[in-house]
C-alpha cells in the first residue's frame, strides 16, 4: 500500500480501523485477518523491551519492528511517541530511518512523559520538517489535550485540542488523533472544527465501531488496547490451566494453524 491508497482510506463515515502491534508475533495474527496496514503501540513496543512509555527509549525497538513488517509484506505506521527527541532535526533522522525502513506513515504526539504538552510550536516544527522532507509520509498528528489536562474544564480541553490541531494541519499534518474523547457530542465537534480526517481511540465503555462511523470519525486506533487484553488473557489462561474446565482455550488456533501462517 502507498502513501496515496493510505491517506484515501481515511474516509468520514468509512473509517479505516488500525489494530495495534506490539512485535512481529502480533503483527502478522492481526495482518492475517483481514487488516491491511498495521499500527504499532508505543505502551506495548515499550514494555516489550522492559520499557516505560513516553520516555523516548523505544526507537530502535519501533525501528526493529518496522522493519521485521517490512520483511512479511506488512504496511505498517508507526507510533514514535513525541519524536524521540526535542530536536526537530533529530526527530526528522529519526523518522527518515523508518520511512526508508518501510514505514508508510506515522503517529506522532504533543505529550510529555511529565504529563505536561509540547509547546504548540515545538511539536508544529516537528511535523513541519518531517512533511517538507518526506511529502510521501503520512503524518497522524496527536494532541494529549484530554489527556494531561484532567484539572481543566472540558471546554478548555476542547479549545486546545482544536487550536493545536489547526496548528498541527498548517505544520503539514494529514490527521489528526484525539484520544481520550468519549463523549459523541464533542467527537461530532472535533470532527466539524478540524480540517483534517480525525483519528480517535476506541475504549472500553466508550462509543461503539458503529456509533463513531455515524459521528463521521475518518480512523480508529485501538491504541494499547489489545496489547492489555493479550496479556490479561494470559494470565486468565494460566489461572485457568489448574481448572477442570479451560472453557477460555476452546477457540484457540491450533499449533498446526498458527504454523500455518509461516515465520
Amino acid at each position: 500500500m502507498d502513501f496515496h491508497h493510505f491517506a484515501a482510506s481515511h474516509t468520514a463515515g468509512d473509517p479505516l480501523l488500525i489494530v495495534n502491534a506490539w512485535d512481529g508475533a502480533s503483527a502478522r495474527y492481526l495482518h492475517s485477518l483481514g487488516h491491511g496496514v498495521i499500527g504499532t503501540t508505543s505502551l506495548g513496543s515499550a514494555y516489550a523491551a522492559g520499557h516505560p512509555d513516553g520516555h523516548g527509549r523505544t526507537f530502535a525497538d519501533v525501528l526493529a519492528l518496522v522493519k521485521r513488517c517490512a520483511h512479511l509484506h506488512i504496511p505498517v505506521t508507526a507510533d514514535i511517541e513525541n519524536g524521540f527527541s526535542d530536536d526537530p532535526r533529530e526527530v526528522l533522522g529519526r523518522v527518515r530511518e523508518l520511512h526508508e525502513a518501510g514505514a508508510i506513515g506515522i503517529n506522532i504526539e504533543d505529550g510529555r512523559p511529565d504529563q505536561s504538552l509540547s509547546p504548540t510550536e515545538l511539536a508544529a516544527e516537528k511535523i513541519k520538517v518531517i512533511s517538507q522532507s518526506l511529502p510521501e509520509l503520512s503524518i497522524n498528528a496527536r494532541t494529549d489535550a484530554y489527556w494531561v489536562t484532567d484539572n481543566l474544564p472540558d471546554q478548555t480541553k476542547y479549545d486546545i485540542a482544536v487550536a493545536r490541531a489547526q496548528a498541527y494541519v498548517d505544520a503539514g499534518a494529514h490527521g489528526i488523533f484525539v484520544p481520550g474523547v468519549n463523549d459523541r457530542s464533542t467527537i461530532r465537534s472535533l470532527v466539524s472544527a478540524i480540517p483534517a480526517p480525525l483519528n480517535v481511540l476506541i475504549q472500553p465503555g466508550g462509543p461503539t465501531l458503529a456509533e463513531l462511523t455515524n459521528d463521521g470519525v475518518a480512523r480508529i486506533s485501538t491504541g494499547s488496547l489489545l496489547f492489555r487484553i493479550a496479556l490479561s488473557s494470559i494470565g486468565t489462561a494460566v489461572q485457568n490451566l489448574q481448572a477442570t474446565h479451560l472453557e477460555i482455550l476452546e477457540d484457540l488456533p491450533t499449533y498446526s494453524e498458527f504454523n500455518e501462517r509461516g515465520p
